[in-house]
């Protein structure tokens, strides 16, 4: 059987492919799945046949999924809340303020980050 034309037209040498893909199995559950697939020659150097490996990643996109609903639902808390919200790293410096917080210290959102939170002197320098 000729090989696909594409696959026929590589250079030699090794050919590999790889993508996440995602299936619908006969009852609609979606499975996601890393398929890796490579061109095998044979001693001419012509393509013989490929080599498929797939592995079942649906977990790991559900997780994926999970985290990124809860950033956008963070976010949202952050730019419609209707009072002042801050984060700190361990240091206790300004990683992320809202608005409103930035309001309150008569700074802007930008000015904020990387600053020490118990140090209000920094804020009245004009830097």
């Amino acid at each position: 059987m000729p090989m696909p034309k594409p696959l026929d037209s590589c250079s030699v040498g090794s050919v590999h492919v790889a993508a996440e893909k995602r299936y619908m199995r006969k009852d609609g559950k979606i499975i996601w799945a890393h398929v890796n697939v490579t061109l095998l020659r044979n001693a001419d150097g012509h393509p013989e046949r490929t080599k498929a490996d797939i592995q079942d990643i649906s977990e790991r996109k559900q997780a994926e999924e999970t985290i990124a609903r809860q950033v956008r639902e963070v976010d949202a808390l952050y730019v419609t809340s209707p009072t002042g919200l801050f984060q700190f790293d361990a240091d206790l410096r300004f990683v992320r303020v809202n608005a409103w917080t930035a309001a309150i210290n008569g700074r802007s959102i930008e000015t904020h980050s990387g600053r020490d939170s118990d140090r209000n002197s920094q804020f009245d320098s004009g830097d």
